[in-house]
């Protein structure tokens, strides 16, 4: 499909899941229960904050530019810390996978990008830098985006910092995405990467903390960013 179909689509009305239930208290608890807190100290010596959700009870999916620079990590579970063994990482699409040991996780289930739809109702949960709890925020598919075998799925949801690495789960509470980055301006865009680009990071290879690696790609020059981002850039100012 190209741009011009992808946009057609966007302006399409739709009237998916309207009458859907809200989630319960107990159903948003349980959850919680699978979300980190991802801390690092800096080559400078300062520290730095995200979020990051298990897929297994070894591992933590996060974003990969909250452990750039970064010389330690941990992550923070019932105010235990732990520290990863090892890492899984995909610098172009923005995701990074940290083992561990003895952390005990809970994990959430994996979804399918392909059975997404425009408006399908979501569940955010985040935890920026000074919330002492999850912050959740019920919203909605405002985009999908075709890259690399996948959708980029764009929703309704705030985040900011230290969100970075907060999931996004359907209303069956599967888990459809991570929090990455957003558009600048007063009317900003939230931009999620797809689980299916965390499921082929699993086969990957673990990698250094400190190895070479690409620029995500929406961080890379303007001119090699994809089409959707510079679009959306231009009108969200």
């Amino acid at each position: 499909m190209n741009k011009f179909g992808v946009l057609f689509l966007l302006m399409a009305s739709t009237s998916y899941a309207e009458h859907m239930p809200a989630p319960t208290d107990e159903f948003l608890y349980q959850l919680k229960q699978s979300l980190v807190k991802v801390a690092t100290t800096t080559k400078s010596g300062g520290h730095g904050f995200g979020t990051g959700v298990a897929i297994s009870k070894d591992h933590v999916v996060t974003n990969c530019h909250v452990l750039t620079n970064a010389n330690g990590i941990s992550i923070s579970k019932w105010g235990v810390e732990y520290a990863p063994l090892s890492l899984q990482a995909d610098w172009k699409h923005d995701l990074c996978i940290l083992k561990f040991e003895w952390a005990d996780l809970k994990p959430v289930a994996m979804s399918d990008n392909d059975s997404l739809q425009y408006e399908q109702p979501v569940i955010s949960i985040s935890m920026p830098t000074d919330s002492p709890a999850p912050y959740v925020a019920l919203s909605n598919i405002k985009a999908l985006y075709p890259m690399d075998d996948a959708e980029v799925v764009r929703t309704e949801a705030a985040f900011s910092i230290g969100a970075s690495g907060s999931p996004i789960f359907d209303y069956a509470g599967k888990l459809i995405g991570i929090s990455t980055f957003k558009s600048p301006g007063r009317k900003a865009y939230y931009y999620n990467m797809p689980v299916k680009w965390i499921k082929a990071l699993l086969t990957h290879e673990s990698t250094d903390l400190n190895a070479l690696h690409d620029l995500p790609f929406w961080d890379a020059p303007e001119d090699k960013r994809p089409f959707f981002y510079a679009y959306c850039d231009a009108f969200s100012k």
